[in-house]
């Protein structure tokens, strides 16, 4: 018998990123899952925005934001939504379309 584990990849820069949240004063989730976003950035309740992160001052920025909870996707610079994430966002969240993500820095 063998057992099924999921021991996902981590982008490098995503301790920084999860240090930032915290010392902002959010709660941070690690998300473990196939196509799953990295980050459940948590600050009491409102709209659920979707960010794509690539450097400390995207993640600064979504930190600005007026956003109560955000989920954060985690790239390198050159890092792409892989097509599980974007049917996880898709199926589980709603959207209609890969391009209602939010990638920070590009707006």
């Amino acid at each position: 018998m063998t057992l099924n584990r999921h021991n996902p990849r981590r982008d490098d820069n995503e301790p920084v990123m999860v240090e930032l949240a915290r010392k902002a004063g959010r709660v941070v989730t690690r998300l473990n899952g196939k196509g799953v976003t990295d980050l459940l950035v948590v600050k009491p309740s409102r709209d659920l925005p979707i960010y794509i992160v690539r450097t400390i001052e995207h993640m600064q920025d979504v930190l600005a934001a007026d956003d109560d909870i955000a989920l954060v996707e985690v790239k390198g610079a050159k890092g792409r939504l892989t097509d599980d994430q974007l049917h996880w966002h898709m199926d589980n969240l709603g959207l209609v379309h890969p391009d209602e993500l939010r990638e920070v820095g590009a707006l």
